[in-house]
């Protein structure tokens, strides 16, 4: 794992790490804002092909894949959206055509979901989200369980020097230890929230 200065900084350190002009990307279509400006109006510039899929199935990904393709991007819970993300779908249609696949795991942190065990080669955390917990900092984290990928981050993150501020370090580490707490209380309600709303006679659907 690396930390840099924000969450759309890692997502952007990983694509220039696996990219070239003249490479693509594929992804689904459902993303954060920063996200979709990075991919519709920055990488194109530089010269990397970004292609949205119709919709979030791995069939539908896997018809956008070719011999130029060097990453799928997806996000386990869309923002804002909301959808779930068939991780492991994903990751069999990317790893079949020797593509990794890479998630973006800041809705649904790493309480409540792990992207890793279901064949994601590279998670990215907004920390500023969740992970930090108290709007007071500002973070990026990039987890990969592969050795060589891992060492490629690093030497971007060493030429470009996007780090985490000391302090904003600090505030992260502050974060993390309350986390747990602070994700199951948000479930337990959101799941309360739910049940009110689904037993109200103006609501049709929940």
């Amino acid at each position: 794992a690396l930390v840099v200065s924000a969450g759309s900084a890692a997502i952007h350190y990983a694509i220039q790490t696996l990219t070239r002009a003249g490479d693509n990307i594929v992804t689904t279509p459902q993303l954060y804002g920063g996200t979709y400006t990075l991919f519709a109006h920055l990488l194109p510039s530089f010269g990397v092909d970004v292609r949205f899929a119709r919709d979030d199935s791995a069939e539908d990904i896997a018809e956008l894949i070719d011999e130029n393709t060097k990453l799928v991007y997806c996000e386990s819970i869309g923002n804002p959206a909301g959808n779930i993300i068939d991780l492991q779908a994903l990751a069999d249609v990317a790893h079949a055509r020797g593509v990794p696949l890479m998630v973006d795991n800041t809705v649904a942190t790493p309480i409540l979901c792990k992207p890793i065990q279901f064949g994601a080669d590279i998670v990215v955390h907004s920390v500023t989200k969740y992970i930090g917990g108290h709007s007071d900092t500002v973070g990026g984290a990039l987890i990969t369980g592969s050795a060589e990928i891992a060492e490629k981050l690093r030497f971007m993150q060493n030429a470009i020097g996007s780090v985490m501020g000391p302090f904003d370090a600090y505030l992260g580490l502050r974060g993390l230890k309350t986390m747990h707490v602070r994700m199951e209380r948000h479930c337990v309600s959101a799941m309360e929230i739910a049940r009110r709303l689904e037993r109200h006679a103006k609501v049709a659907k929940v």
